[in-house]
């Protein structure tokens, strides 16, 4: 398909997650467009037995297309993604492949896998909304917008983004992660971020931009980290001294915020058909300033969210980190 070898061979199991949800997702509709077609009954109900089948149809579209767009900011090979949504329409089940994928692991090797799944999916997160925060001032800014229009939701969007962050955190010290394996998690190339740029808010027009940036600012996303968090500390002990480690832990919010602008920037639109000009570009200071520039590790009574006046500094390259 792709010339080498079979996904589970190639791709780390993260994203071979993906490619299984394509698949799962796509014989799970074709299942509902086929089988699942309700039968007419004259009981008053049939407009709405029609209209509810058609709406489990693009919710299990959207599902599927948000795994697509992840699968491809991640650099899963193309070829891979069409073929698992294929098979999937065809009724073939990810385990029913041929040849057939490994079978899942168990015990603590589970446990592992669970932890770096999790981990991977708020690394996406993170890198996600950070370009939603470039592409959006990028675009309020072309319509010569300079301060944020709705501050209450933007501040819960950085709530949460610091919040995944320190779920990220807290994940990323409960095993240990290789080199290899943060290089594969968080160290997004040049050629990376071009790459999730391409998936993401260069195919988002202004509403859809609009509607991922305010499901990102959602109150539960933060709570739901806090949640996590304290499960973590009351099953897992470690060393708190790993924390020092930066190169254990994975980005910063100000950093892949940076990045984000600085890519963008250099990508020369912000997404909509409109031109990257100094005219559109955000304040970078309010943007990143925005975000603490010191995350506590710990939870207190209330996530951290006072600003810190001091700017973050500046990457020592924006292709990689950390």
């Amino acid at each position: 398909m792709t010339g080498a070898g079979m996904p589970w061979e190639v791709l780390p199991p993260w994203k071979v997650r993906l490619l299984e949800d394509i698949q799962e997702l796509s014989v799970e509709r074709a299942h509902l467009l086929r089988r699942g077609y309700p039968t007419y009954t004259a009981s008053g109900v049939g407009e709405f037995q029609i209209q509810s089948w058609r709406s489990r149809l693009r919710t299990l579209d959207a599902i599927r297309s948000e795994a697509e767009i992840h699968a491809r900011a991640v650099e899963v090979p193309p070829p891979w993604i069409e073929a698992a949504w294929l098979l999937g329409r065809q009724g073939v089940r990810w385990a029913d492949r041929d040849p057939a994928p490994p079978h899942p692991p168990r015990g603590s090797e589970a446990s592992r896998g669970w932890v770096l799944n999790t981990l991977a999916d708020d690394v996406w997160h993170l890198e996600h909304m950070a370009v939603l925060t470039a592409a959006r001032r990028a675009r309020l800014a072309a319509q010569g917008i300079h301060s944020e229009p709705d501050p209450v939701v933007a501040s819960q969007f950085q709530n949460n983004m610091t919040a995944v962050w320190q779920r990220a955190c807290e994940l990323a010290l409960t095993v240990n992660l290789i080199d290899h394996e943060r290089g594969q998690l968080w160290a997004r190339s040049a050629h990376g971020w071009g790459v999730l740029l391409t998936a993401t808010v260069h195919s988002y027009d202004t509403d859809t931009l609009e509607e991922r940036w305010r499901t990102h600012a959602w109150p539960g996303i933060e709570r739901e980290a806090r949640y996590v968090v304290d499960n973590i500390h009351d099953t897992v002990h470690r060393d708190r001294d790993r924390v020092r480690d930066a190169e254990a832990l994975p980005p910063r919010p100000q950093q892949l915020i940076q990045h984000a602008i600085h890519h963008l920037q250099h990508s020369g639109t912000t997404g909509d058909g409109t031109e990257y000009t100094a005219s559109t570009a955000p304040d970078d200071a309010a943007v990143i300033a925005a975000l603490p520039d010191e995350l506590e590790l710990s939870w207190s009574a209330e996530p951290a969210n006072e600003p810190d006046t001091a700017a973050a500094p500046s990457p020592r390259d924006p292709g990689r980190e950390p």
